[in-house]
């Protein structure tokens, strides 16, 4: 009980110390696997994708929505995994482009929950889930970066952590030296890129530098194919996510409502059918926005 309460205190970014797990400590296999490499930036996160995905495509379903946790545990490829995610200490971060650090981040999100939940054991409950995000962790480029902090401080380029408590503090303090990765422009569209290892997320997939802009808008129309419209009640029932991050979806100096704001950001990444649904919604006015209820259970396959 006394590590989950806090855990939950560290995923509000409110406890002293270092609480983080590091699940990459080298042994020194890792090491040798890039000795006299002199390309640490993009080649070393192309070929740590590679890996990855070769890795973990085997053990998670075709569509992306369920992991084999049990099988990936006792295989020879996540034996391989361990030694490859020791190779995060050596990558030069600072020599990745926008585009290249997009990537990089979002597939060791991905990665890093997968080891997390192996190694640290399946969440039984919403409390262990936030614990494991702040306590599970890897060092990168010589920092040490936990998972909320590798969502809210670099891919939504430093904020604070979702939640209700008014104490919470942005994720990197004026002095940490990863302040300087956090993204400069955030794209919202992380969020439907992002598994945290629950039902409720988008399914898992490794992501390329080289097309990540057209992914990532492929990725949004997937998860908002959940997007509905009750034209009877006036009704427009989206993702949890935009409950959570709401900040991130509507901007600051609009001078629209909320809900014109979200909608106005919702349209282009819905089918032809429930755009025409949404625009005699707006046409009818007086509509309003629902949040769908989020599936917390663990993606197993």
């Amino acid at each position: 009980k006394r590590s989950t309460v806090e855990g939950v205190f560290s995923y509000l970014n409110l406890l002293p110390g270092d609480r983080r797990i590091l699940l990459n400590k080298s042994t020194g296999a890792g090491a040798a696997l890039v000795k006299g490499d002199d390309d640490q930036g993009a080649k070393a996160a192309e070929t740590l994708r590679k890996q990855i995905t070769a890795i973990f495509g085997q053990y998670v379903n075709e569509d992306g929505t369920g992991v084999d946790y049990d099988a990936v545990r006792t295989s020879d490829e996540f034996a391989d995994y361990c030694v490859t995610a020791e190779k995060l200490t050596f990558v030069e971060v600072e020599q990745l482009s926008r585009d290249e650090k997009l990537a990089f981040f979002i597939n060791i999100y991905n990665s890093l929950v997968i080891h997390a939940i192996i190694i640290l054991g399946k969440p039984a409950d919403l409390l262990s889930r936030l614990r494991l995000y702040a306590v599970a962790s890897y060092s990168i480029g010589g920092n040490t970066y936990s998972l909320n902090e590798i969502e809210n401080g670099v891919l939504r380029g430093n904020k604070k952590t979702p939640s209700l408590a008014l104490t919470a503090r942005n994720t990197f303090g004026q002095n940490d030296p990863r302040l300087m990765h956090a993204m400069e422009k955030p794209d919202p569209r992380i969020h439907f890129a992002l598994n945290c290892g629950a039902k409720g997320c988008p399914p898992i997939r490794f992501y390329k530098a080289a097309n990540i802009d057209m992914a990532l808008s492929t990725a949004t129309k997937a998860y908002l194919k959940s997007t509905e419209v009750d034209e009877t009640l006036k009704e427009l029932q989206v993702s949890k996510l935009f409950d959570w991050y709401e900040k991130d979806f509507i901007p600051e100096s609009g001078g629209k409502s909320k809900e014109e704001e979200l909608v106005a950001w919702i349209l282009p990444f819905l089918d032809d059918e429930k755009t025409e649904q949404v625009s005699r919604l707006q046409q009818g006015g007086n509509f309003k926005i629902t949040y769908q209820p989020y599936d917390w259970g663990l993606n197993n396959k």
